[in-house]
């Protein structure tokens, strides 16, 4: 995000000291601009929030008109679609941790944080309470197509499930017995609950995409795109650190100035699946190329691994749009197809084709083929 997007902040907090700290860090952060109104009292912040729009509130519970979770209801009552982040003196306290239970987005221990920690932690919160109100929105949408609402059922009952349970159940035993367990002992639980977080936010980021699609809110806008600059390093960035983890290599040959004409998040979107898919389906020391190529007036963007590979019938049900049970990656990472189909209606929406080949043991091949823009 650049310098030139900005947001809102209220910071309601009753402490000179703090409110000074805090404002001179977000003042001085360099990343994002912010623009931060101070109140020290409740009831002024109520006010604020009924004549300012604000992206996020950074919110003491103790203030001279309120304490406690009351506090954050009163907030939430007022503006339930706004970001909220506590400010806690302790990071231990029972309070602050209620309060997201209750829906807030985070919380902050006052003093401990800096810039970089301030901004992304509120980047974070907005970014998170967006989401929720594009899918309730989107979910509300959905409800009126039965087809739409059988296929999201059947994957809310199982994928969104399964990662679900396995979070709350290294949080339930984190929180009984983590004091008397050993570093050893711990470390493995949170692996697993770290994958099946992020195995629920990409359900929860392709559901999202997929419904927008699906609702018409999504809109095509084609445009020329050097696939290189603007697309091939992008997704490259983006899973930099889980190639490094599971010691993958990465081959990227892709032909210089491709221009395509066609939606920039569109092949974004396309290309970060084929390569995530990848990366879940090749085991540890294995090898991936990313290819780019040209023929005539047609570019193809592929992504080659030497995963589990998959049978005849699933390839068949992905190139028809079908859903498919759950499969597995070399590390237990569960997918369900539901990121090839966004990838065939988006490849469909660009004038494009989607392509696969694959072998069961060898590996798979998905490419797309777009248009290319013309001189």
């Amino acid at each position: 995000m650049d310098k030139t997007t900005s947001l809102n902040i209220l910071l309601v907090e009753d402490n000179p000291d703090d409110a000074f700290l805090l404002r001179r860090t977000f003042r001085n952060a360099t990343h994002l601009e912010f623009r931060v109104d101070f109140v020290d009292r409740l009831s002024d912040a109520l006010d604020q929030l009924d004549k300012e729009t604000y992206d996020c509130i950074l919110l003491d519970l103790s203030l001279p008109d309120s304490y406690g979770l009351d506090t954050l209801a009163k907030v939430r009552e007022a503006q339930p679609d706004l970001a909220i982040l506590v400010l806690t003196g302790n990071a231990d306290d029972e309070a602050s941790i209620q309060a997201v239970r209750m829906g807030a987005q985070d919380y902050l221990v006052k003093g401990s944080h800096d810039e970089a920690l301030l901004v992304r932690a509120v980047r974070y919160a907005v970014a998170r309470k967006r989401q929720e109100w594009e899918l309730k929105a989107l979910t509300m949408e959905l409800s009126h197509s039965n087809e739409t609402k059988d296929k999201l059922l059947a994957i809310i009952a199982h994928d969104i499930k399964n990662p679900l349970n396995g979070l709350l159940g290294f949080l339930d035993l984190a929180s009984n017995r983590a004091e008397r367990m050993t570093g050893a002992e711990l470390s493995p639980m949170l692996r697993d609950a770290n994958s099946a977080a992020h195995h629920l936010a990409e359900l929860i980021e392709n559901l999202l995409t997929w419904a927008r699609s699906q609702s018409g809110r999504l809109e095509h806008r084609p445009q020329k795109l050097a696939l290189n600059l603007e697309v091939v390093e992008r997704v490259v960035e983006q899973y930099e650190s889980l190639i490094h983890q599971k010691g993958i290599e990465l081959e990227v040959d892709v032909q210089p100035d491709l221009i395509a004409f066609a939606d920039w998040f569109m092949v974004y979107t396309i290309l970060s699946n084929f390569l995530g898919n990848a990366i879940k389906f090749t085991s540890k020391g294995g090898k991936i190329r990313l290819t780019g190529s040209q023929t005539g007036d047609k570019l193809r963007l592929g992504v080659e691994d030497q995963g589990v590979g998959m049978t005849e019938a699933t390839r068949q049900h992905l190139l028809q749009g079908d859903l498919i049970g759950s499969n597995r990656g070399t590390q237990g990472e569960e997918g369900t197809g539901l990121g090839l189909l966004i990838c065939r209606e988006f490849a469909e929406k660009n004038d494009g084709q989607l392509g696969i080949h694959s072998e069961v043991g060898k590996g798979s091949h998905f490419w797309v083929e777009l248009p290319a823009a013309t001189k």
